[in-house]
């Protein structure tokens, strides 16, 4: 009986609270209304006045899908000015427009520079009500690093080589570990197409010795060392290269709070370019790799707030939780008068707690800018004129053509970039995998063996290490069964003595994409872990994995480690 009249008083005051709310949501809509009314005008009227000086005084004169661009800031502000700028950067590069693309890219400069403590986006975006994506967007270090290469290239074009190499020196700065980063994730900076240029800029100044020091750190930096090509007496004219398109950003995690990198449509081929039909130079692979700099960097400052929020929206929701049940215990179950009365309340208080956790925004920022994911830097003696390019990747016989057109300046930058020859090349080599898959895994120096997902859907995996390099890897795996694409696709990664992570694309435009990451047993000789899908969407678990070392082909135990020092970012 008393139970029944401590759930009747609950009822009644939950009631009470109800319609007390209604009436004073109904009194005060109309005032909410207004403010959010007037809010939305402030702010827009804010980032029309925060991108007053990116309008450029000739605007009318341009043309009229230009002009949208342009008029577009004003609907962003500083919070997306960084995104639309660089779009117009290109246009404006591609339109021979050199003053404008210049003041663009300044303008970008300034927005990316300097630290965040005082920019009001960015405390929004550390508060933990609002997401990552309410700060200005200034990119993340390989993103940083793209934007000052561009403009040291500029300067180049200028004859100014000392702002040059400033630029260089600025991009390669970005790419250092945070501060905080644990010992073994300590690193400098390994871009090594800023050590190249910066090179290059102490040769036009007469600096030799200091040139011949940065061609030396590019090649300890570079993905393929033969891509560090000699700078030719008489330079005056660089050729950069892009090929593919860089890394997409994805978020994960319960709330996706984790930023994380889908590799891009690069194919780091070894390439053969012809000028006029003359070979200029012939590389085994590029410089640099723009998703290998985005997914093996170190944590990123922003990464602790992020998880952080994930921390209190959970918190918030497991205590929500926990005073609603509690709550309801109190007042069906307590002896004392007052019982009713603070189980409605601890209610109350459960789904106050519960509102909170669903206010609050842990999700991690995925907006991008768009830039190449292969880089390759020819440096060259050329007249001026338009001249044929030919782009020959010597391993599939991919070739993409084109012309460039030299200046009449001193010293010229010229370049040549192609988004679809990665998928073009690719498309080649998963055919030829096919074809050769069994000589390929033949082939291994090291090979793995196992499977993941359940018994009846199990997908058959077997890994060949092809090279290795301390830690990390490259080789293929073969993989049957389980209605996933079967085949042998190329594959990366990393084993250690405490973790394995093995990466590979079922499909040449890297659309599938699968990750496998686990612990290794202590005599590293078998690995248990958990296979993901990852998409723009973010990683799904597809099953378990457990895979076991086996003895390669030409290899009776695990290849040693290079005796060069690894600049690897794992």
């Amino acid at each position: 009986m008393g139970s029944t009249s401590a759930l009747k008083s609950i009822l009644f005051f939950i009631i009470s609270i109800a319609l007390f709310s209604v009436s004073a949501i109904a009194d005060s809509a109309d005032d909410y209304m207004k403010r959010n009314k007037q809010k939305k005008k402030d702010e827009q009227k804010a980032a029309i006045e925060q991108v007053q000086d990116c309008m450029p005084p000739n605007l009318s004169e341009m043309p009229p899908e230009l002009q949208a661009e342009y008029k577009s800031l004003e609907e962003v502000g500083n919070r997306g000015a960084v995104l639309v700028l660089w779009h117009i950067y290109h246009q404006q590069l591609a339109a021979k427009n050199m003053e404008e693309a210049t003041r663009v890219l300044d303008l970008i400069l300034t927005r990316i520079g300097g630290s965040s403590a005082g920019d009001e986006s960015a405390k929004k975006a550390r508060s933990t009500f609002k997401g990552e994506d309410e700060k200005n967007f200034r990119g993340e270090p390989y993103e940083q690093a793209m934007i000052y290469l561009q403009r040291g290239l500029l300067y180049m074009c200028a004859g100014d080589y000392e702002n040059a190499r400033a630029m260089f020196r600025s991009g390669a700065l970005v790419d250092r570990s945070s501060e905080d980063a644990k010992k073994d994730e300590e690193y400098h900076d390994d871009l090594a197409e800023m050590d190249y240029c910066e090179a290059v800029c102490n040769t036009m100044l007469g600096l030799q010795d200091r040139s011949d020091e940065c061609l030396k750190v590019s090649r300890e930096h570079a993905r393929s060392e033969n891509a560090v090509l000699p700078i030719p007496d008489g330079v005056n004219s660089l050729l950069v290269i892009g090929l593919g398109v860089g890394p997409k950003k994805y978020a994960t995690g319960e709330y996706a709070q984790f930023l994380r990198f889908n590799s891009g449509s690069g194919a780091s081929g070894p390439l053969d370019v012809l000028i006029n039909g003359t070979s200029v130079a012939t590389m085994d692979g590029p410089l640099d790799n723009m998703s290998f700099q985005a997914m093996t960097r170190g944590g990123r400052a922003v990464d602790a707030i992020l998880k952080g929020k994930a921390q209190f929206k959970k918190g918030a929701s497991v205590a929500g939780d926990l005073a609603i049940v509690s709550g309801a215990l109190a007042a069906g179950v307590g002896d004392s008068d007052s019982a009713p009365g603070v189980g409605a309340g601890l209610m109350v208080l459960g789904l106050i707690s519960k509102g909170i956790s669903a206010a609050a925004n842990p999700a991690a920022d995925i907006r991008m800018l768009s830039v190449p994911d292969d880089i390759y830097i020819i440096p060259l003696n050329l007249s001026p004129g338009t001249h044929t390019i030919q782009i020959k990747c010597t391993e599939t016989g991919t070739v993409t053509d084109g012309q460039i057109t030299r200046s009449d300046q001193p010293f010229d930058v010229l370049t040549a970039w192609d988004p679809s020859f990665g998928v073009q090349v690719n498309n080649v080599r998963f055919a030829k995998y096919t074809e050769e898959g069994a000589s390929l895994i033949g082939n291994a120096s090291e090979r793995w063996t196992g499977g993941w997902g359940k018994k009846k859907e199990q997908v058959n995996i077997e890994l060949a290490v092809i090279s290795r390099q301390d830690e990390t890897f490259a080789g293929y795996v073969k993989t049957t069964g389980g209605g996933w694409p079967e085949g042998v696709f190329p594959c990366s990664g990393a084993i250690d003595k405490k973790a394995m992570r093995i990466e590979y694309h079922c499909t040449p435009d890297k659309s599938m994409h699968l990750l496998l990451t686990g612990k290794t047993s202590k005599s590293s000789t078998a690995s248990t872990g958990t296979a993901y899908f990852v998409s723009a969407s973010g990683m799904s678990e597809i099953g378990k994995y457990k895979i076991s070392k086996s003895v390669g082909k030409n290899d009776e135990s695990t290849p040693k480690s290079s005796s060069k020092k690894s600049r690897e970012k794992t």
